[in-house]
């Protein structure tokens, strides 16, 4: 009985994430942009080409917004190879093996990767499991059908690999060059898919104060490291834009007010609950095992100021952005696993704690076989996932009644024309309604910039500036919100007609005149 103890303990236990990945199936296909990033997808599988200007937003009538009447705008697809995998999956398979694949490398990434990487640093099968289950389900805020879910996954990659390249004394010409191809193709794929790469760079940046604060940073390791990064870096330039992908990045991260528009980029304390389980994952996974680590440093492992630095460092990207969550998570998955098992080493037990001696004996004699067994559950959980997608009826994505009358009843009208909603309408416009009718403004932030979405916000407030971004675009229909305060003037002015009104919400065509 005691044999089977670890395997069933740890099947329960992926079985158990795994109904976690069931419930986030429900919201899965919900983000803003899943529209058009499988239209994207669909143009570059039909054109065997990467788009270099916005082929879905409407054009400008009037010159606005640094545009020209008629004139695209300038779009650095950073994430094409990720939307036309994912168009690709959705061809093949629909919703539910998209979110069946997705949820496939999401648990390899957390069980396959950041686990395996906290039983090297700590020698604990099950405190890696126990950390990289809570790193799992911190990160399970991100798990949606966008791109950054596969930059999650390369993120773990590549952060257990800088940790096992630094656990090696002392690297050898061969293993540098093996490692150099291992990251530039990492880094290839990962700047083809999603711009979080930057996070990655940041990662073998931190490598070397790292060696160096540990006494490690001979020269043989540092011509090493200085080997990885520049790969990488130089890996990184190989997408359609080139340089251009660096830019866009560091415009979007200097734009403040980018920086603010979406929730997922504000403060962790705005966006989960600081006091609920969220909170607490967090406290006892990232930010206990700073202090705790640092006290018990004599008795940490090789390679531990690494995990230091890179935990303290994404674990306050996190509080200022929910978004870096998980990248946090991973980061300080081993660095939590070996403080705990340090601590835990060093407690020892009085004689009074006859049964718990004993429990504490069993788990050690369990250790043994735990990593085999984890090996076993993975292979089950995958296989699990894999099956069962075409009976996740939940994968896809959900529409209020408002906005899918609304969507009905423009694509009914054959006069092509823009249409005028949300930012987090413009991916389902683009989605339903593309090429007869377009957005004016979706959530790409980096490609519209700051000015668009002022002016947009402004109109839902203002008559007068509502009619000047209509005039500008041409727009044809306007979907008002309930919170917009200006819908009920501009049906008053004549400026446009309520076509559907419903409690969430208003579509109004806009007259020949406006």
């Amino acid at each position: 009985m005691k044999r089977a103890l670890a395997p069933i303990a740890l099947l329960l236990i992926v079985g158990g994430y795994l109904s976690l990945l069931k419930e986030q199936q429900q919201n899965f296909a919900d983000d803003p942009g899943v529209g058009w990033h499988l239209k994207t997808g669909e143009l570059i599988a039909a054109a065997r080409e990467v788009p270099r200007q916005d082929p879905f937003l409407a054009l400008p009538q009037g010159e606005a917004f640094g545009l020209k009447p008629g004139e695209q705008r300038r779009w650095v697809c950073d994430q094409w190879l990720s939307d036309l995998a994912f168009f690709e999956a959705k061809e093949a398979g629909g919703y539910p093996l998209v979110c069946a694949l997705l949820g496939g490398a999401f648990l390899v990434a957390f069980f396959g990767v950041v686990a395996p990487a906290a039983l090297n640093r700590s020698g604990s099968a099950l405190l890696a499991l126990a950390s990289a289950a809570a790193a799992f389900k911190l990160s399970q805020v991100h798990f949606i059908m966008r791109p950054t879910v596969l930059g999650i996954c390369l993120f773990a990659l590549v952060h257990c690999a800088i940790g096992s390249f630094l656990s090696v004394e002392a690297p050898s010409v061969r293993s540098v060059l093996r490692s150099s191809l291992v990251f530039a193709a990492l880094f290839l794929l990962w700047a083809n898919i999603h711009p979080s790469f930057v996070q990655g760079l940041l990662l073998l940046l931190l490598a070397f104060p790292a060696s160096l604060l540990e006494g490690r940073l001979t020269r043989r390791r540092f011509f090493g490291l200085s080997a990885l990064l520049c790969t990488s870096v130089a890996a990184t330039l190989c997408n359609p834009q080139g340089a251009g992908l660096h830019r866009s990045i560091v415009s979007l991260a200097l734009d403040p007010y980018l920086m603010r528009l979406n929730n997922e980029w504000r403060p962790l304390v705005e966006r989960a609950n600081i006091f609920g389980v969220a909170g607490a994952l967090f406290l006892f996974l990232c930010v206990v095992p700073l202090p705790l680590s640092m006290a018990l440093r004599k008795r940490m492992p090789v390679g531990w100021m690494y995990d230091l630095l890179s935990s303290a460092l994404f674990s306050l990207q996190a509080i200022q952005m929910v978004r870096c969550l998980p990248y946090a998570a991973i980061a300080s998955a081993p660095l939590a696993a070996s403080a705990y098992r340090q601590l835990l080493a060093g407690i020892a037990l009085p004689s009074s704690f006859g049964l718990t001696r004993r429990f504490v004996a069993e788990l050690e004699r369990l250790e043994g076989r735990s990593p085999r067994w984890a090996g076993v559950a993975l292979v089950v959980g995958l296989l699990g996932v894999l099956s069962s997608h075409r009976t996740l009826a939940a994968a896809g994505p959900h529409v209020s009644p408002f906005v899918a009358e609304a969507l009905s009843h423009i694509k009914g009208d054959p006069v092509p024309g823009a249409v005028l909603a949300s930012p987090d309408l413009g991916g389902r416009i683009t989605a339903a309604l593309y090429p007869q009718h377009r957005a004016v403004l979706d959530d790409r932030n980096t490609m519209l910039g700051a000015d668009i979405y002022r002016s947009f916000f402004g109109s839902m407030r203002s008559l007068e500036a509502l009619r000047q971004l209509c005039s500008v675009f041409g727009v044809h229909y306007v979907i008002f919100a309930p919170r917009d305060t200006v819908q009920g003037e501009a049906i008053a002015s004549g400026l446009c007609a309520s076509v559907l009104e419903m409690p969430e919400g208003i579509l109004c065509r806009v007259a020949p005149r406006a």
